[in-house]
């Protein structure tokens, strides 16, 4: 049996959309025959020219962009494995990816020049491959396309195109290998479940390091619709385009929606609607039912979706529709699930599996022996075609002798088929759309000399969803001094009111510990900006613990909350007022 390629979908670019727009960028217009000739000369010349072999890796750090998808795909076409890193990392956890993967190329744009560079200082055997850009000592991507005469698909080792990182159980990035078979399944369920058509026009607001945005991408591209970029997700920029290419498609997390609806219902002008959205599908968090209604209001055409989805499943696996502008009967039963959670188990709901994947939810602890249970609190198992092969690296096995992954969710199956989710079996804090995980920031703020423990949490966030809060308990001899942190949220940004700190042997000597040292020093030890904790309490005596000894994280943060209640940390925070679906 022929296996599958996503090159397959590069037919539809030639038969039917060769002289329809289906790339925007930066004003750059490329119709179906110019963007598959790019991607055909792209992938030939990464064999020839480069000597690309099968199986070879190829990174790429960059912003969003049309040459970005073209590497997507043309790498994968020559049968190489296309490893993209996500360009908010700090230097030393891109190299952690690197290290992992062994690329062969390393693409860099402007913006990523100095991770790249970085990158090359410890890795000095990779190339370095500008993209858009002219980087000293770099090859210009420009120069790597060959006569697309010499093009055929290849097949890397395993089927694989795609390595796609994830944050995995200790905070480290985790290379989820991805075959050609799982993304042309879950583009085509993407494609059946939020009905993409070749008339779709569909806006880039993930990052293309996401397996949210790379999985949309190849399901807007087998389907042949108009792919619009925008380099990074800013709430005006994405109206703009909207409004200018009269987008119809997206995807999007909560903060986005909240950014998006923040900027249109306040002028209160019915023409600052943007009628031309048909659907937007929400990603990485819960919709409140007020934000949902702001969306609706904002996108009155839209079909709102919900799915539930992780790297290693390769986006998504399962799918709930929130609101259906023919019928109101989807949002009354939403508000008829927030009235009446009393008769549930608790938990947000994320709909049915999607057709081609397996959801149950076990109570049995033997993963070799899973059992799906209904309206039982357990583990959530998922497996099916859409499954990533292994961890990239590992030698141990992800998944149990009949196929099941263990996702690291906790939920209950209701009689109707549909997952709730009740939260995160390891602590994860879902911030903006990233995950971070509290260990990996506890661990670092335990280097600090003056922290004797400290507890990390998610704070619920009006905005973000949530964002991270430390609790810190001092060692003997130090002070704890309060200093007003402001958060530019435009780039996750950190400034405080009391300027430049002190140098680290200063704050030693004087003993003083403060958020704004707290967060210089998580900065220094290469924790990424998103990462650092935006809320800060000092601990006075113990934690509270459980019988077993176990912190407990839910009286950690209810006391950060009553510590910022009335406090507005600057840029905006609020602490949650409005019932979020995933508090229920």
């Amino acid at each position: 049996m022929p296996l599958s390629h996503i090159g397959h979908a590069l037919s539809r670019l030639a038969l039917e959309r060769a002289h329809v727009p289906v790339s925007i960028s930066n004003g750059n217009v490329k119709t179906g025959a110019e963007l598959l000739e790019r991607i055909q000369c792209l992938s030939v010349g990464l064999r020839v020219n480069l000597g690309l072999q099968c199986g070879d890796r190829v990174a790429i750090a960059a912003l969003n962009s049309d040459l970005y998808l073209e590497w997507l795909i043309a790498v994968p076409c020559a049968g190489g494995i296309i490893a993209p890193l996500n360009y908010r990392w700090s230097g030393q956890e891109a190299c952690e990816a690197v290290l992992q993967i062994e690329p062969t190329f390393l693409v860099i744009d402007h913006h990523c020049a100095e991770l790249g560079a970085q990158i090359q200082h410890r890795f000095p055997s990779v190339q370095i491959i500008s993209l858009g850009c002219s980087i000293n000592g770099a090859l210009q991507a420009d120069s790597v396309p060959h006569d697309s005469q010499d093009f055929r698909l290849l097949w890397a080792p395993d089927n694989l195109a795609l390595i796609c990182f994830t944050s995995g159980t200790t905070g480290k990035p985790k290379g989820a290998a991805i075959s050609h078979n799982a993304i042309v399944v879950q583009s085509l369920a993407k494609i059946a479940m939020v009905n993409y058509s070749p008339s779709d026009i569909y806006l880039h607001t993930s990052p293309l390091c996401h397996i949210g945005g790379i999985s949309s991408a190849h399901a807007i591209l087998l389907v042949g619709g108009c792919h619009v970029f925008l380099p990074k997700f800013h709430s005006l920029d994405a109206l703009s385009a909207i409004k200018k290419y009269q987008v119809t498609a997206m995807i999007a997390v909560p903060t986005m929606l909240k950014d998006l609806t923040s900027q249109l219902l306040p002028r209160g002008f019915e023409d600052t609607r943007m009628e031309s959205v048909q659907t937007i599908l929400n990603g990485a968090g819960s919709l409140s039912l007020a934000l949902l209604q702001r969306t609706a209001r904002s996108f009155p055409a839209a079909r709102i979706l919900s799915a539930y989805g992780m790297t290693e499943a390769c986006s998504s696996m399962s799918f709930i529709t929130l609101r259906d502008p023919a019928s109101c009967k989807d949002e009354q039963t939403l508000a008829f699930n927030y009235a009446n959670r009393e008769l549930h188990l608790g938990g947000f709901c994320v709909g049915r599996p999607a057709p081609h994947v397996e959801v149950i939810v076990s109570t049995n602890a033997d993963a070799n022996r899973v059992r799906g249970c209904l309206h039982e609190e357990g583990d959530v198992f998922v497996r099916g075609p859409n499954m990533m092969e292994k961890y990239w690296g590992e030698m141990g096995h992800a998944f149990d002798g009949c196929g099941w992954f263990r996702t690291g969710d906790v939920g209950w199956m209701d009689r109707m088929g549909q997952v709730w989710l009740l939260g995160r079996r390891k602590d994860v804090i879902k911030s903006g759309g990233e995950s971070v995980h509290c260990y990996e920031v506890e661990e670092i703020l335990s280097r600090h000399p003056a922290i004797a423990a400290v507890v990390v949490a998610g704070v619920p966030d009006v905005r973000l969803g949530e964002v991270v809060g430390a609790m810190v308990l001092l060692r003997d001899g130090w002070k704890w001094k309060e200093d007003v942190v402001h958060v530019d949220r435009s780039d996750e940004q950190i400034t405080h009111s009391s300027g430049p700190d002190t140098c680290f042997t200063q704050i030693v000597n004087e003993k003083v510990a403060s958020p704004n040292s707290m967060q210089l020093f998580c900065g220094q030890q290469g924790l990424s900006r998103y990462k650092i904790p935006k809320i800060w309490c000092e601990k006075s005596g113990a934690f509270a613990v459980t019988s077993t000894g176990k912190v407990r994280k839910d009286v950690v943060r209810k006391e950060l909350a009553v510590h910022i209640e009335g406090f507005s940390v600057g840029g905006g925070h609020q602490p949650m007022m409005e019932p979020i679906l995933s508090k229920l």
